[in-house]
C-alpha cells in the first residue's frame, strides 16, 4: 500500500520520527513517501477566502493537493507528521482493508480518531477492554459522532472523486479540512469507517505551559485520551501525564471522576 506523510515546515524534527517508525513496522509490501505541506503564503498566492486562519487554509489544501496527485488505482494511506505507529498497526490496518473490500461500499478508513463527548468516550474505553481480552478489533461507523482528525485516514479511489468534488464546491474556507471530511461523513456523502482500538495515535506532545490557555489543555486532554483508546497504548506510560491533569481539576470534577472509573473497572456489575 502507498502511504504518504504530510510534513509541515513547524514540525519538520517529527518526518525522521515517522520515517524510522515505518521502516521498523510496516511489512515490505507497504512504501513511504514524504510530502511537504503547503505554507500559509501559497493560501495568499492562491487567494483562497474564508475565516480559517492561513496554517489551517494550508493544511486543507495539503490533503486537497495530495488527493489530486496521488494515483488512485487502489486504496492509500494519509498520515500528518504527528501519527504514531505501534507493533499491531499495520497488520491491524491491512486486516480492515480486506474485511472492507469484500462488499462494503466504503470510502474513508480512519485509523483514529479525536472523540469529544464524554458519554460516548466512556463506552470506548469499556468497549476497548473487551475487545483487547478477546484479542480483537472492530470497525465503526462515525457517522453521527462528534469526531475529528485527519491525522491518519485511508482513502479508497472512490472516496477521493468524492472528496475532490465536495472541495471544489468550497467557495469559502471556514472549516478545517478534519471538520470538512466530518460533515461529509455526517451528510452521508461520505461511506467511512473507524478501526477500534485505534490502529494509530498521536506522537506525545510536550505539556502545556502554566500561561496555556483552556483550549490548548482540552487538546492535550483529549490527544492522551487518543493514546489511551490505541490498540498498542501504553497506560502505564500514561500516568505522569495523568497525574498532571489531576492537579487542575476541581474538587467535584475528582469526585465524579473516580465513580466514572469504579463503573469502569472489570468489577463493576450493576444488576
Amino acid at each position: 500500500m502507498n502511504c504518504y506523510c504530510i510534513s509541515f515546515e513547524h514540525s519538520a524534527e517529527l518526518w525522521p520520527l515517522v520515517k524510522a517508525d515505518f521502516a521498523r513496522l510496516a511489512p515490505s509490501t507497504w512504501a513511504l513517501e514524504r510530502i511537504l505541506a503547503l505554507g500559509a503564503r501559497e493560501t495568499q498566492r492562491r487567494r483562497i477566502s474564508g475565516a480559517l486562519d492561513p496554517k489551517e487554509k494550508a493544511r486543507f489544501l495539503s490533503h486537497i493537493d495530495l488527493l489530486s496527485e496521488a494515483p488512485v488505482d487502489a486504496p492509500f494511506a494519509i498520515f500528518e507528521d504527528d501519527v504514531l505507529l505501534g507493533a499491531n498497526s499495520c497488520l491491524t490496518i491491512d486486516n480492515s482493508i480486506s474485511y472492507l473490500n469484500r462488499g462494503f461500499e466504503w470510502d474513508v478508513l480512519y485509523l483514529d480518531l479525536c472523540l469529544n463527548q464524554i458519554g460516548p468516550m466512556a463506552d470506548m474505553a469499556v468497549l476497548r477492554r473487551q475487545l483487547l481480552s478477546a484479542g480483537r478489533t472492530r470497525l465503526l461507523d462515525p457517522k453521527g459522532v462528534n469526531f475529528s482528525s485527519a491525522t491518519a485516514y485511508i482513502v479508497h479511489p472512490r472516496g477521493v472523486s468524492k472528496i475532490l468534488a465536495a472541495s471544489r464546491e468550497q467557495a469559502e474556507f471556514d472549516v478545517p479540512y478534519d471538520l470538512f471530511l466530518r460533515n461529509l461523513v455526517n451528510g452521508g456523502q461520505l461511506n467511512a469507517r473507524y478501526i477500534f482500538p485505534f490502529a494509530t495515535s498521536l506522537r506525545e506532545k510536550p505539556s502545556p505551559t502554566e500561561t496555556a490557555s483552556d483550549e490548548e489543555r482540552a487538546e492535550r486532554v483529549l490527544s492522551i485520551y487518543r493514546r489511551m483508546a490505541w490498540r498498542d497504548s501504553a497506560v502505564e506510560q500514561l500516568l505522569p501525564q495523568l497525574a498532571e491533569i489531576s492537579k487542575e481539576l476541581d474538587v467535584e470534577s475528582k469526585a465524579f471522576a473516580i465513580l466514572w472509573a469504579a463503573m469502569a473497572d472489570p468489577s463493576f456489575r450493576p444488576r
